[in-house]
């Protein structure tokens, strides 16, 4: 962190591989991704959260019932300058991925921005500390990366024996990775997961078909992840017809999850792992397709942290 304008500092941020300036102590935060207004929220940072994403008013359906009143300055892939201003915007939180390039368009209208990493593993527990440092509140950061890695501790190979293909549903068939958060989580918790075997963050479109069909000869469960908060078989089937003939050969068995219940990668992922990991055992075991609904995913008390 280096000394800059009164009131402003300049600090490096890794995602973009620059020094970014940033308000020493922002009080009116907009945050744009699900995953970082999560994190605000369980570090006891509502009240600074001013604007939100129409994505980040999901978490509403997991139990943030305090993103209801926060007002929407963007539709997640694009930001609302003049509301912006008009809200008194001192920091937009953007994630890495697809949001970075809005970045550009705020330095060009002079609005202090971070772009928060995405992890790429159990580096999950590392953002609160990031976004903690962001927002001049390492401490109540520290706290909840010991609490993430704590839980996460409590979910390592709690199962074995069971091959899993991991699916998001982000307009067709998209599919995480090797470097995903969302395949090393799972192998995390004891899964044989055959996306390790796409060496890259996430692979989409015809090329994301083909390797699926092939990947599902090789897997015992198909967890999918829809862009819908609702949940049905008939939803699920839809997404996943290019990959109908290889499904039906192989008799497998679907685990549907609504918009964010896999990859969102707030705090509260070391619960929505838990329950998933239960909800692929009952498909198993008992061959047949599992709905897990937000409420089963509902947010809980990730701990009673004290904050200072």
């Amino acid at each position: 962190m280096l000394s800059s304008q009164r009131g402003y500092v300049k600090v490096y941020c890794p995602a973009l591989k620059k020094l970014v300036e940033i308000p020493r102590n922002p009080v009116r935060i907009a945050s744009i991704a699900p995953s970082i207004t999560e994190t605000l929220i369980e570090m006891g940072l509502d009240r600074a959260i001013v604007g939100i994403s129409t994505w980040c008013k999901t978490l509403k359906h997991y139990g943030y019932e305090e993103v209801s009143d926060k007002a929407i300055i963007s539709d997640y892939s694009s930001v609302d300058i003049d509301a912006l201003r008009r809200y008194g915007i001192d920091l937009v939180l953007l994630q890495d991925g697809y949001q970075k390039s809005i970045a550009g368009t705020l330095q060009d209208h002079d609005i202090p921005f971070y772009v928060i990493r995405l992890p790429t593993g159990l580096d999950i527990v590392e953002i609160p500390i990031e976004i903690g440092s962001v927002v001049n509140a390492i401490n109540r950061g520290v706290a909840l990366s010991r609490c993430v890695m704590k839980y996460l501790s409590m979910i390592y190979n709690i199962v074995t024996g069971i091959t899993v293909l991991a699916v998001l549903d982000l307009g067709g068939i998209t599919l995480p990775g090797n470097f995903s958060f969302i395949t090393r989580i799972l192998q995390h918790m004891g899964f044989e997961v055959v996306n390790k075997e796409i060496l890259s963050h996430y692979v989409w479109g015809p090329e994301a078909v083909d390797i699926a069909n092939e990947l599902v000869k090789e897997s015992d469960v198909i967890v999918l992840e829809i862009s819908d908060i609702k949940v049905s078989i008939e939803k699920a089937l839809e997404v996943l017809s290019p990959l109908r003939n290889a499904i039906h050969s192989k008799k497998l068995t679907i685990v549907v999850l609504p918009v964010l219940g896999l990859s969102d990668f707030g705090p509260q992922i070391v619960w929505r792992m838990r329950v998933l990991a239960q909800a692929i055992l009952k498909a198993v075991v008992g061959k047949r397709h599992v709905m897990l609904r937000t409420n089963d995913m509902y947010r809980k008390p990730i701990s009673s942290i004290g904050y200072p």
